[in-house]
Formats: C-alpha cells, structure tokens, sequence
C-alpha cells in the first residue's frame, strides 16, 4: 500500500479514520506505514510552526512600512518635516496599496500555516491513538 502523504494531509477525522481501517486490513505492513504517517505528520507541523516564525519577523518590518506611509500621506511630509509635492504624495499612495496588499498576503499566510500547523498535530494525535502507537 502506497500512501501520497503531500496529497492526503492534512486530513479531516473523517478521511483519517477511513485511512485507518484501510491500513488496518494491510497488518504486515501496517507499523511501517503509521510510523511514515506519523514522521511526515511531524515534519509538516514543525515545517509550518518554522514558516509562522518567518512571517511574524517580517510582518513587523512591513506592518511598520505601511504605517509610515500612511503617516507621509495624511501629513503631506517626509519623516523629516520637509513637504511632499504631488508626484511624491501620487507615488507614495501607490507604494501604500503595494504594502497594504503584502500585509495583507502576509497575514493570510500566517493563517493558513497556522491552520496546518494545528491540523498535522491533531492528525498526528489521532493516528497515534488509532494505530496504537507509543510515542
């Protein structure tokens, strides 16, 4: 029996527990095959956690970006006090779309690896209990 475990998890309970018994009527390999689950299952939360870590260093970069922008667009100044003229106030409203959207994609991203994060561990939780495992 081969499983895809890039295609199959993060898994609901439902498709899990029907792996499970399928891998229950394959008993001469099914210690090998939980173990595999269970190591990808690992790897793919702590892939996810390690992803997490990485954006929230650089959505505290970006965040500040795009409040700084909007601070130089409502004032009509640079940081420093000197006046922006209408190209530069043009241009900074488009830099701040920009960065409003990268936020934007940064914390989607967080999100979703957070959501997969939690879902490998309940997947690892329940194949450790189901195949009986001892971990």
């Amino acid at each position: 029996m081969t499983i895809n475990c890039e295609a199959f998890f993060p898994a609901t309970q439902n498709k899990l527990n029907v792996l499970m018994k399928t891998i229950d009527l394959d008993w001469e390999h099914k210690d090998e095959i939980l173990h595999q689950m269970l190591q990808f299952l690992t790897h793919l939360e702590q892939e996810a956690e390690e992803k997490k870590q990485e954006i929230k260093h650089q959505f505290g970069n970006e965040f500040q970006k795009m409040k700084d922008l909007e601070r130089m667009i409502s004032s009509c100044k640079h940081p420093n006090g000197v006046p922006l003229s209408k190209v530069e106030v043009k241009d900074a409203k488009a830099d701040l779309k920009e960065q409003k959207k990268l936020v934007h994609d940064l914390e989607q991203s967080f999100k979703r690896y957070s959501k997969t994060a939690q879902k490998a561990k309940v997947n690892a939780q329940i194949v450790i209990q189901k195949g009986g495992l001892k971990c």
